[in-house]
């Protein structure tokens, strides 16, 4: 399980998130849930029938401690693997962190073009395993220059062996080169790595379970978040129509060809992607509430007749339907200037019709 943000912030509520639940072994999506606390997801659980819950023998989860707490209430049995993306981002953010104390420590200012730690920002976030001889040199150098005291290099060495621990052959291995890697957090002296220590000690038994497990991982499940999101960005007539309420979380997707195997792949799924795209646009299709053009204001609010009043006002031709169709469309063929226009119009960046402006 993982969240995910599936509504933005904007003027009328704050960002909603979601909790997506995916069978990893068949990568396959069970359920998306509204919210993302530990109550959400026992919820879920104990509304699933006994056999089911019987059958979840592993979970994986980020370090979160509400999905932690929820799996072990509600599955005593299972084992939680903790994610090993998250924890490796974990180690490179502390990275990150290092830096931006010792730039302002030394120079009292954020990162600038010339300054020699800002231009190896990218470089520290590399495995030590794919920088070539250039970067090398250019990684040293930036040390050599900026980190006076070897903290941003003692954080950097931490990160890099956090990931080498999953290298380990066996859990007995891992078990080993993770109480070093704890040794030389807490002999650096480094604040952000004792931190980073501290959380990772209160997961050691998700770390390890990594290593008995067969190394599952949260991978699916982000790679089930991002289709999803992929698919609401594309929805439009002949391509893909999602519907999202503030309380209702569910995404359907009707498309006019089947996804057949051929989709399956990556790349497959890209050439789909840019061909519903392509076809939604240059089409004198109709788009409603969830298409190119974004969601309209809802038929509830008063400002959905002047948004379409005072779009029909300009001299743009496009027409609209009444506000008891959704605020509904028409763009035929659409061109850049309608659809600029008509964003200003619906984020009351130009008056309405018979409005002036502020």
């Amino acid at each position: 399980m993982d969240e995910t943000a599936f509504l933005a912030a904007n003027p009328f509520h704050h960002t909603i998130f979601a909790t997506g639940i995916v069978d990893v072994a068949a990568r396959r999506l069970l359920d998306v849930v509204p919210g993302r606390s530990g109550a959400v997801l026992a919820q879920w659980i104990s509304a699933q029938e006994p056999a089911r819950r019987a059958g979840i023998t592993v979970a994986a989860l980020d370090p979160f401690r509400g999905y932690a707490s929820a799996l072990r209430t509600s599955l005593p049995d299972a084992v939680r693997v903790l994610d090993a993306f998250h924890l490796v981002r974990l180690g490179f953010a502390a990275v990150d962190d290092v830096r931006r104390r010792v730039q302002q420590e030394t120079t009292g200012h954020r990162g600038r073009r010339d300054d020699p730690l800002y231009a190896i920002r990218r470089v520290l976030r590399r495995g030590a395993e794919h920088l070539s001889e250039h970067a090398w040199t250019r990684l040293l150098a930036g040390l050599d220059a900026g980190d006076l005291d070897q903290q941003i290099g003692l954080t950097w060495i931490a990160a890099q062996d956090l990931r080498r621990i999953y290298t380990s052959a066996i859990p007995a291995q891992a078990e080993t080169r993770l109480y070093e890697w704890m040794v030389h957090c807490a002999d650096s002296g480094v604040p952000e790595l004792r931190r980073l220590a501290t959380t990772i000690d209160s997961w050691t038994a998700e770390f390890l379970a990594y290593f008995t497990t067969g190394g599952i991982s949260n991978g699916p499940t982000e790679a089930m978040n991002l289709l999803i999101k992929k698919i609401k960005r594309v929805s439009a007539t002949d391509s893909a129509t999602s519907t999202t309420t503030d309380s209702d979380y569910s995404c359907t997707a009707a498309w006019t060809g089947r996804l057949t195997s051929r989709h399956h792949s990556e790349p497959g799924y890209h050439a789909w992607l840019r061909r519903a795209s392509l076809t939604a646009w240059s089409g004198h299709e109709h788009l409603g509430a969830g298409g190119i053009l974004r969601r309209g204001l809802p038929t509830e609010d008063p400002r959905c007749t002047h948004a379409q009043q005072g779009y029909n006002h300009g001299q743009n031709p496009v027409g609209a339907e009444s506000p008891q169709e959704s605020c509904q469309i028409h763009v035929s063929p659409p061109s850049l200037r309608c659809v600029v226009h008509l964003w200003l119009v619906r984020t009351c960046r130009v008056p309405y019709a018979g409005q002036s402006a502020v």
